[in-house]
């Protein structure tokens, strides 16, 4: 996984890329990338194989950091926890 502006998620092999566009700005700020750690590993604990689980957790964490986005008043207002408060929400979306 490369996590930038845009995410891309590749495994050798015969599966194709998966690429998630930047989705917001939010994102761009401390801790944001271990919370996307977190997202995958419970993702793999719950048995779905490593690319399924990154390219999973790749586009939950990106739903959450648009809802916490939208949650907190912009993106320049989110830390790391208003993400782990959106997860459930990006998950049901």
């Amino acid at each position: 996984m490369l996590k930038g502006d845009d995410t891309i998620v590749a495994q050798p092999g015969e599966r194709p890329t998966a690429i998630s566009p930047g989705a917001t700005p939010a994102l761009a700020t401390a801790g944001t990338g271990d919370v996307l750690s977190g997202v995958i590993g419970a993702l793999l604990s719950k048995g779905l194989d490593a690319f399924e689980a990154a390219a999973a957790g790749v586009l939950a964490h990106a739903h959450a950091g648009v809802h916490a986005a939208r949650h907190v008043g912009g993106a320049d207002h989110v830390v790391a926890g208003d993400v782990i408060d959106a997860i459930p929400a990006a998950f049901t979306r």
